[in-house]
């Protein structure tokens, strides 16, 4: 299995004056390099970030080759969303799949947009997300790549009823999926048990680790720890992987380090070693 780190947390901020998901400025190049030479440096084979990178990179694309391969990297995934304006959606989407196209990029995961937090969501709500996500993952695959649905906290599809309902409203060859560890058990399912349930759908991994529900400030966000550092038993998630025959990436995102991006993605590959990975 292949091993990544999602790098996005060295370009952007979640919480900046402005809270916006824009780049840091001129200076997201060299976070970028930053990121790829501390990923390589600690072992990792690959990396992912969110969609932003295509715009950093749009105008200056034989830049970002020649970073992925001066530290002997594979880039392999692209993270885009589903908001509240589909159509805006669709050509962002298409902007990141002909860019991946381009960089023999194979991945995209994909969030669906926010639930709503106030009243229970309605089926004809969910049908609707479902084939939005159906008309994102077909146009993924007119450019060679293949769309992951990443369920996730606080979107349309975030517990095991939605992702069923998802599985059964489409192929994989329509839209695969990308479980996330620590979403996953947070959303109260298992995750080596969901690795086993929907292993002919699942085409990418994220790992991340969870602490106990007593460490929440604010919302679950706040639990999300580098592997080992929390309550998931990886050893499970691992066997569950290889029970199903699963070859492909194993993906370690972390949305807020604990002290920088470098020793969180260090701790977290501290621990797949301990593992045997």
């Amino acid at each position: 299995m292949k091993l990544g780190y999602t790098v996005w947390t060295w370009i952007i901020r979640l919480y900046e004056e402005n809270h916006t998901w824009e780049p840091k400025s001129a200076r997201s190049k060299m976070d970028f390099e930053e990121a790829m030479k501390s990923i390589a440096y600690l072992g990792y084979d690959s990396a992912e970030c969110f969609n932003q990178i295509v715009d950093i990179y749009e105008d200056a694309e034989d830049e970002f080759d020649q970073v992925i391969k001066s530290n002997k990297l594979s880039f392999d995934c692209i993270y885009i969303y589903i908001t509240d304006d589909f159509e805006t959606d669709k050509k962002n989407a298409e902007k990141c799949f002909r860019f991946m196209k381009r960089h023999n990029i194979p991945y995209a995961n994909l969030q669906t947009s926010p639930r709503p937090l106030d009243r229970k969501m309605t089926e004809a709500e969910l049908k609707e997300e479902i084939e939005k996500a159906k008309i994102i993952g077909c146009m993924g695959k007119e450019y060679g790549v293949t769309v992951c649905l990443h369920p996730h906290l606080d979107t349309h599809i975030q517990y095991e009823e939605e992702i069923e309902q998802l599985v059964q409203r489409t192929s994989k060859e329509e839209i695969a999926l990308c479980f996330d560890t620590a979403h996953l058990e947070a959303a109260n399912m298992d995750s080596a048990e969901m690795i086993k349930k929907y292993a002919d759908r699942i085409a990418y991994m994220h790992l991340k680790d969870l602490a106990p529900e007593s460490e929440m400030i604010a919302t679950h966000f706040d639990r999300f720890r580098a592997l080992g550092k929390g309550m998931l038993n990886f050893d499970r998630v691992l066997y569950a992987l290889k029970e199903i025959g699963y070859d492909g990436n194993l993906c370690v995102e972390l949305d807020n380090p604990a002290i920088c991006n470098f020793e969180s993605a260090q701790q977290s590959m501290k621990h797949m070693k301990f593992l045997g990975l």
